[in-house]
């Protein structure tokens, strides 16, 4: 026993006036009530109503401030972007460098301000330590292993600091302002935001 709408149940009912079709917030193809698919009716049942600042339509906001179309398609772009990411091949270190010993003393991650397209908004930071007479074979193998354009790792010694880039290394006096600037100069070529040369000195 159920309570009748029109002669048909609740789900009857529903389906009785469902069709097929694009829906009119996600444009999915699926089966619609109303003119929208299911997923778009509930987002709409549970979020107030506004201007997409994305697509600019008049829409349900959601909590990431999107509409539900815009709000997938981020979702879908950032899925693929992580993909694209973990098949990522990495060159083989030299010969040198296999031989280096790196001990990781922390692993940390914090939100990065004033990141370029291509970076995350969340970067992992390794503090780690090696021996002082491996230094130099410890930055060319970081040089040979970061990717374009914009990475960087730099470490220092007690007496020298090493800013390495794609395939080019940096080692100065630790104090060393010229140095420094220097290694700025070669970071501002890749387009490296300024917040990001604030390496020690």
């Amino acid at each position: 026993m159920a309570r009748l709408w029109s002669g048909r149940c609740r789900t009857c009912r529903a389906r009785f006036y469902e069709t097929t079709g694009a829906c009119s917030d996600c444009g999915d193809l699926t089966r619609l009530t109303g003119g929208a698919c299911k997923a778009c009716r509930l987002f709409r049942w549970g979020h107030p109503p506004g201007s997409c600042p994305y697509c600019g339509h008049q829409q349900p906001i959601g909590a990431a401030g999107a509409c539900w179309s815009c709000q997938a398609t981020h979702r879908a772009a950032r899925a693929l972007k992580q993909q694209r990411r973990k098949r990522r091949t990495w060159p083989a270190l030299s010969p040198a460098a296999q031989h280096v010993k790196l001990t990781v003393r922390k692993v940390s991650k914090y939100w990065a301000q004033a990141t370029t397209p291509d970076q995350p908004d969340i970067w992992t930071t390794l503090d780690f330590e090696a021996d002082e007479a491996e230094a130099g074979d410890l930055a060319q193998a970081f040089a040979d292993a970061l990717d374009q354009p914009g990475w960087y790792v730099n470490f220092e010694s007690p007496a020298e600091s090493f800013v390495v880039f794609p395939g080019r290394i940096f080692r100065y006096p630790r104090g060393d302002q010229a140095g420094r600037a220097e290694a700025q100069a070669c970071g501002r070529q890749l387009a490296i935001p300024e917040p990001q040369l604030d390496w020690t000195v």
